[in-house]
């Protein structure tokens, strides 16, 4: 029987107001695996949001580096001790103020300008954990090349019009607009007998 999948990711500090956007928008915590009551976000309904959400909510409110992985013959503490080790040797990563944008198939919380360090760093993690990689394509070994840090906040949902729902959420995100994000820290999220992916352990980044 496969063990769980697991992926290497970005998520905002739990107490952060980005952090509570993202979960308040999914309905959907991924750091205590809870569901979040949904309310209407930016004047998008609640059954609006359930129905934009349904593949964000399961994936949880995070920026992908690697994913997925898996334990093959190793064992989760042996992951948890090589994510650590990576974060111990990585650097702060500045970032700059989001925004709120869609790609015509989702809306994504993204840097309105991305610095080459981002892609730098997804292509070390993916060096890094290499071994621990479950199945990726040739396509997906590829995925650093055309690294985008991004969010997922909702997806393309029958007779929702994305365009009117991403300015919704423009207007909610708002407040958060100008605030600047550093990648300060990396998380190993695991997924659930529910398929839902949380939050196992977070490390800040201290390589100097």
């Amino acid at each position: 029987m496969p063990g769980p999948r697991y992926a290497i990711a970005y998520t905002p500090p739990p107490e952060s107001p980005l952090a509570r956007f993202g979960a308040r928008v999914l309905g959907y915590d991924c750091y205590r695996g809870a569901d979040v009551p949904i309310t209407a976000v930016g004047g998008l309904e609640p059954a609006i949001l359930r129905l934009m959400t349904v593949e964000a909510a399961r994936r949880g409110f995070h920026a992908s580096f690697v994913t997925p992985l898996g334990l093959g013959e190793g064992t989760e503490q042996e992951l948890l001790d090589a994510v650590a080790r990576f974060a111990t040797g990585r650097r702060v990563v500045p970032v700059g103020p989001l925004t709120i944008a869609n790609d015509g198939v989702r809306v994504v919380v993204r840097p309105v300008e991305q610095p080459a360090q981002l892609v730098a760093f997804a292509l070390s993690c993916h060096e890094a954990f290499a071994r621990w990689c479950d199945g990726l394509s040739q396509v997906n070994r590829k995925a650093p090349e055309a690294f985008r840090f991004q969010m997922t906040l909702a997806g393309s949902a029958p007779g929702v019009e994305l365009p009117s729902a991403t300015k919704s959420l423009v207007d909610a995100f708002a407040p958060m607009a100008r605030d600047h994000l550093e990648l300060d820290a990396i998380s190993l999220l695991r997924e659930d007998e529910r398929q839902r992916f949380r939050v196992v352990e977070r490390w800040r980044l201290t390589g100097r």
